[in-house]
């Protein structure tokens, strides 16, 4: 059986919102360690991805990938790339940080989501009729195909969750799927969770 790593995307740049998103607090605890924690009952191992200016701002007990020098300013491909360079032969539960009402519950989902007949299965947003592709599930078996995407200069995930026929899985609400990237997102978002 193929094992299964939490893959923590921090690696974007944060520009809508000012500063870095898995830093921010919705929990207690910064965003990065709270989904590690979500993750890690369910996965082997847990790493961040994360570029390289943002490596030295987490502990040294932390297992960071940093973006590979051949990845770099391609958004979110680039930290599963590099994850699969390090790691070839796992598959990924992929979450980014920027998603604070994500649970356990939608981790089951996408868990229970996927088979053999599939490459990945990610959150489907049915609202906007689009995947999610860092609340995904991707099996080993991608990497090569993402690796062709990156060779002829397509960078999008959900590109390759569409092209490949991804699984879908419906959350159990829109909510658990909500993406903050800006400030009045956030402490709007911050309100509601303290409530």
């Amino acid at each position: 059986m193929t094992e299964l790593f939490g893959l923590v995307v921090c690696g974007g740049r944060s520009t809508r919102m000012g500063t870095d998103k898995c830093f921010l607090e919705y929990h207690g605890i910064p965003q990065w360690e709270y989904i590690v924690h979500l993750l890690q009952p369910f996965c082997n191992k847990v790493v961040i991805s994360c570029n390289f200016s943002q490596v030295k701002l987490f502990p040294d007990s932390v297992d960071c990938i940093v973006d590979a020098d051949n990845y770099v300013n391609i958004g979110p491909m680039a930290g599963l790339l590099s994850a699969f360079e390090k790691y070839p032969s796992v598959d990924f539960l992929t979450i980014g940080c920027d998603y604070p009402f994500i649970a356990k519950k939608n981790i089951l989902q996408l868990i229970r989501g996927i088979n053999d007949e599939l490459m990945a299965v990610s959150m489907f947003n049915n609202a906007e009729n689009i995947v999610e592709p860092l609340l995904a599930l991707y099996r080993k078996e991608s990497f090569e195909l993402l690796k062709s995407n990156f060779q002829n200069g397509n960078y999008s995930l959900r590109f390759f969750l569409e092209e490949n026929h991804a699984g879908k899985v419906i959350p159990l609400t829109l909510n658990d799927i909500i993406n903050v990237d800006t400030v009045e997102a956030f402490e709007k978002v911050k309100k509601e969770i303290l409530k």
